[in-house]
């Protein structure tokens, strides 16, 4: 059985995706040190333990992108002629799937608390001798928690960008969600801190109706990715005129009379048919070899695309 070629990826694209490589390794050791010392100001609020849930899951988009980062750019070989591409929408759906899960648990957990009127109790602890408040622990963590998800979320931004990549894409969006999830709970904690019992669980409904609506939305777009539509921005500011770029290209071409594409994503690349009406079909094998090559200095993420002659479109 034909297998695909192997991608080879242009060497500012392949520094990028060790520059994100390494990000990611970064953002995991922040994450975890985030999520060690929330939970262990956790005591009994519902807002902190929202912050750890959170906190937890954004473990999930980054192991994901590393794991997927070993496998995607595997040759192709017998067993998978189409290459492993696809890995990178396994991982972004479970990441979706994650996040949308652990947030409908959150959020059912803050109505019960309303709904029965428990009024939570931040505990002390004794340090050098006095008894402190957690809560005021509490703050100096969330600020932490609050810098390192900021900061990642802009960092993984442009990268998500130039390499096309949903899966460090949705890694930036859920930095952005937690860094305001962090803010959320330093809310919360100052309503109990003024004995508003009902601070709490609202802060933490609303920290998990941010969770369950980042889900939601990821899980729309991997399952669309799944069900081969056609490409889309993986990144809030990326373009998504793809299609249009590489036919306006094609119909350029002195030996094209029209054309049309039809596109597709995997993982980080674009795959499709390219049919084209042409103007003489002498060297119409020489002529696809250089359309393709054509396409692939166009925009690196044109991997594989299959030329087909036409009569008419």
């Amino acid at each position: 059985m034909k297998a695909r070629p192997r991608v080879e990826l242009p060497p500012d694209v392949e520094a990028t995706f060790a520059r994100a490589m390494r990000l990611e390794w970064l953002s995991l050791v922040l994450m975890i040190s985030t999520a060690v010392l929330v939970y262990a100001t956790i005591s009994h609020s519902q807002a902190m333990k929202a912050v750890f849930v959170e906190d937890a899951l954004s473990l999930i988009p980054p192991i994901a992108f590393l794991i997927t980062g070993r496998i995607r750019w595997r040759t192709p070989n017998e067993r998978f002629p189409y290459g492993y591409h696809r890995s990178v929408t396994i991982g972004y759906l479970c990441s979706a799937v994650a996040l949308l899960s652990l947030g409908l648990l959150i959020l059912f957990e803050a109505l019960m608390t309303l709904v029965h009127r428990e009024h939570p109790s931040i505990g002390v602890l004794g340090l050098f001798g006095h008894q402190i408040w957690i809560g005021w622990l509490a703050y100096p963590v969330l600020l932490y928690s609050i810098a390192c998800e900021y900061t990642m979320g802009r960092m993984k931004q442009p990268l998500a960008k130039e390499l096309h990549d949903k899966t460090l894409a949705a890694d930036g969006r859920m930095n952005r969600a937690d860094w305001m999830t962090g803010v959320a709970a330093m809310l919360g904690m100052t309503g109990i801190a003024f004995g508003w019992w009902w601070a709490d669980a609202v802060t933490a409904a609303l920290i998990a109706f941010e969770i369950v609506r980042d889900g939601w939305e990821n899980l729309k777009e991997v399952l669309t990715d799944i069900m081969d539509e056609v490409p889309t921005k993986a990144d809030e500011e990326e373009r998504a005129d793809w299609a249009a770029k590489l036919r306006d290209h094609v119909r350029g071409l002195d030996w094209v009379r029209d054309a049309d594409v039809r596109l597709r994503e995997e993982g980080n690349l674009f795959t499709g048919e390219v049919y084209v009406v042409p103007r003489t079909l002498d060297r119409a094998e020489e002529r696809g070899a250089e359309l393709i090559r054509s396409a692939r200095a166009l925009d690196w993420r044109f991997y594989e695309l299959e030329l087909v002659l036409v009569e008419k479109l």
